[in-house]
């Protein structure tokens, strides 16, 4: 539902309102969901283009704000490979931009409401950076009110990060192939899952069986000793099989430079690693000097989190 969701949003590039709109329901789906950071992420997509929209504008209303959407790449990684706004003449004729949303206050609504959702999900560093944005906005726009709240707010988060320590449970995630003739499409293809920290392998395997399969068809799970590129002779038709394995995060020792905290390592993942072991000598067990470990590397096409 949710990559339908976007797709649909996607489809209306040349209306901003109506993108906006799909993502709004978007942020629905995410909010039923508990998908908090993932509902952040469909703010800042919202808000991208707000500061398309406006910094095209030279009406003075343009003060204080982000000088492109690249400038939400630090929050929302996958900003870069979004498709923005249609050409600004014939947005311009056409009135592709009537609408309230697209003014300040509506982004800084969708800042702020992308700060209530990354409180929930304890996503604290994210709304610190969110809030660099609006206190540069309302100090620009000499709204002191406004500043003081915003660093009320930012003061309590803060406090809540370093209160947190080290105790936050961040996110697993799961390597998950589809086999067999019976996917038709999806046959093949492999899709990482991000789940909550308190996530365990055999729940989420009963949950994707009980989601794909069906009484008279149900879901086979695979082994991780499964090998796609030389065992698929062994399934059997018309039956559905999943491989499933856990991943962590996985970073050359380059991208580890700046990568010093936890939560540093658990936000714009693009890469995952798991280990497969196995021995020499193709035999299920043996002594420890022909025993090994296999370590595959994994690269996602967009960076965790995802609208």
């Amino acid at each position: 539902t949710a990559d339908l969701t976007y797709r649909v949003s996607i489809g209306y590039v040349e209306s901003p309102v109506l993108r906006v709109t799909w993502l709004e329901n978007l942020v629905r789906f995410h909010k039923e969901q508990k998908n908090y950071e993932e509902v952040a992420q469909c703010k800042f997509m919202i808000a991208a283009l707000i500061v398309e929209c406006l910094t095209t504008q030279e009406d003075g209303s343009n003060i204080g704000l982000p000088p492109n959407a690249k400038s939400f790449e630090y929050i929302c990684p996958n900003i870069q490979n979004e498709p923005l706004l249609p050409n600004i003449d014939q947005a311009d004729d056409e009135g592709l931009f009537a609408s309230q949303t697209f003014s300040i206050n509506g982004l800084i609504d969708a800042l702020s409401q992308a700060i209530k959702f990354l409180k929930i999900a304890m996503c604290y560093e994210t709304c610190i950076d969110v809030y660099e944005i609006l206190l540069e906005l309302h100090q620009s726009n000499r709204d002191y009110q406004q500043l003081a709240v915003c660093f009320r707010d930012l003061k309590t988060v803060c406090d809540a990060l370093v209160a947190a320590g080290g105790g936050r449970m961040f996110n697993k995630y799961y390597r998950v192939g589809f086999y067999g003739d019976s996917w038709k499409e999806l046959n093949k293809k492999e899709f990482i899952y991000k789940e909550p920290g308190f996530a365990i392998l055999p729940q989420f395997s009963q949950r994707l069986q009980s989601q794909f399969g069906t009484n008279e068809n149900p879901v086979q799970i695979l082994p991780n000793k499964f090998d796609s590129s030389k065992d698929m002779d062994t399934l059997k038709e018309n039956v559905k099989y999943l491989q499933i394995v856990s991943v962590e995060p996985f970073f050359y020792p380059e991208d580890m430079f700046d990568r010093k905290t936890l939560w540093e390592r658990n936000f714009n993942i693009t890469n995952f690693i798991y280990e497969t072991p196995f021995t020499t000598t193709g035999s299920a067990h043996g002594d420890l000097s022909i025993q090994c470990r296999r370590k595959t590397i994994l690269k996602c096409n967009k960076a965790f989190p995802y609208a």
